[in-house]
């Protein structure tokens, strides 16, 4: 690579990076830490390493010791790993800084070869932040390279809370700003929280067009599909069964049914790309055998409004609530603690996280009494058989209170207020 064209394309996006507006996250990062930042794409993982560079500039660090790069730029489009060293010779040329430059390297995954590069510039005292869009940024074999010189953070797009503030609502408390909030809470809960819809009036324009480029480009190309067309459907058939636990050879089935003929081994890996590329993520079974376990999962969407796209009309209300409650306790729980629980009577529990002996039941409205009878009694058939004492909630879009039965107490809060919580 050109040293020169590296030198201004650093100093291009640390100037750009210093004018960003930047609007707080729920994310903590440690000042003495080097950390990976995964995320579906566009879900603001930038603008957190933008953030850092204004609290570095803040703090009295020159724009010359910060190198910032985005290995999405056309003009870094076909470096290839042996170039990396490249980025050090610029950076030599750049800073004075005898301790050398903090390090920003937003999609460093499009590089071959990108860990042991990140590993070398920890090795070597650097400091050093980086982005990526792909799951596989923190599998395992990733991890062994790293050796926990990182710390992780998985990055969704905006909370309900995060969203609310970015948007300039108020915080509820305000009597005055309920009718606005609430206008917002129906918002949020079909478009989502992807940073950049927030200011778009074709929320739908936006948000169908950034899917077919996480679709395309980060999971069609990146893993070289040659039925593209086939894994559209099952993005679309995973949408229209949110919230149902789906057994490969079910999907399989209704893939078929559409003649779409694949082999169980297709379908496996068109899911796991889906789960890399962040568009999905899934959860198992909490009882049973280990093949009951892992057989079923439910699979939800990064984002409702990732969600809505496939959806229509007033069908898609109860499917968009659990998608979002499902989301929200992800973003708390973490990969792997979340579990759905069935029994062998049919009886089911939405949320089982068994950290904070916490059940959960999604529901638009308990007004129904077929409904309120099917929501109370798998809280109540599961209640004491995973842990006694274990909190049992039900999520409505609008009702709150209490219910009292067989001796056992269960909450039920409003969405927007269960996305405000701390849990």
């Amino acid at each position: 690579m050109d040293t020169e064209l590296l030198i201004r394309i650093m100093d291009d996006n640390v100037r750009l990076a210093a004018r960003k507006r930047i609007f707080p996250r729920d994310i903590f990062l440690e000042p003495k830490g080097n950390h990976v930042l995964s995320g579906v794409r566009r879900a603001g993982k930038s603008t957190i390493l933008q953030g850092e560079i204004q609290r570095l500039l803040e703090e009295g660090v020159p724009a010359s010791s910060i190198v910032y790069l985005n290995f999405d730029d056309e003009r870094l489009a076909f470096m290839r790993r042996e170039e990396l060293d490249d980025i050090l010779l610029a950076e030599a040329r750049r800073s004075l800084d005898p301790d050398g430059a903090t390090f920003f390297l937003d999609e460093l995954q499009n590089i071959d070869g990108w860990a042991n590069f990140a590993r070398r510039l920890v090795d070597e005292g650097r400091r050093v932040y980086i982005t990526g869009s792909n799951a596989r940024m923190l599998s395992r074999e990733f991890e062994g390279v790293l050796g926990g010189r990182y710390l992780i953070h998985e990055v969704f797009p905006y909370s309900y809370e995060e969203a609310s503030r970015a948007a300039g609502i108020a915080d509820g408390r305000d009597t005055l700003a309920v009718g606005e909030r609430e206008k917002f809470l129906a918002s949020y809960l079909q478009w989502g929280g992807f940073p950049e819809s927030l200011s778009y009036v074709d929320k739908r324009g936006y948000l169908g067009s950034l899917y077919g480029k996480i679709l395309i480009g980060d999971i069609v190309e990146r893993h070289e599909v040659r039925r593209p067309q086939v894994l559209r459907l099952m993005a679309r058939k995973l949408a229209e069964s949110v919230g149902e636990p789906l057994y490969l050879s079910r999907l399989r089935g209704i893939l078929s049914s559409l003649g779409a003929n694949v082999n169980a081994q297709t379908v496996t890996d068109y899911l796991s790309f889906l789960e890399e590329g962040y568009l999905t993520f899934s959860i198992p079974c909490g009882v049973g055998s280990f093949q009951e376990k892992e057989g079923a999962r439910k699979r939800y969407f990064v984002d409702d409004g990732i969600l809505s796209l496939f959806l229509e009309g007033g069908r898609g209300d109860s499917a968009l609530l659990e998608n979002a409650v499902a989301i929200a306790l992800r973003r708390k729980a973490g990969e792997g603690s979340l579990r759905f629980l069935r029994g062998r009577s049919g009886r089911e529990v939405d949320f089982y996280w068994p950290e904070r002996s916490l059940l959960v039941q999604c529901a638009w409205s308990l007004s129904n009494p077929e409904a309120f009878e099917r929501e109370v009694r798998g809280l109540l058939a599961f209640n004491g058989v995973v842990k006694e004492g274990s909190r049992l909630l039900i999520v409505t879009r609008e009702e709150k209170g209490q219910i009292e039965q067989d001796g056992v107490r269960i909450e039920v809060l409003p969405l927007g207020e269960f996305l405000n919580s701390q849990l």
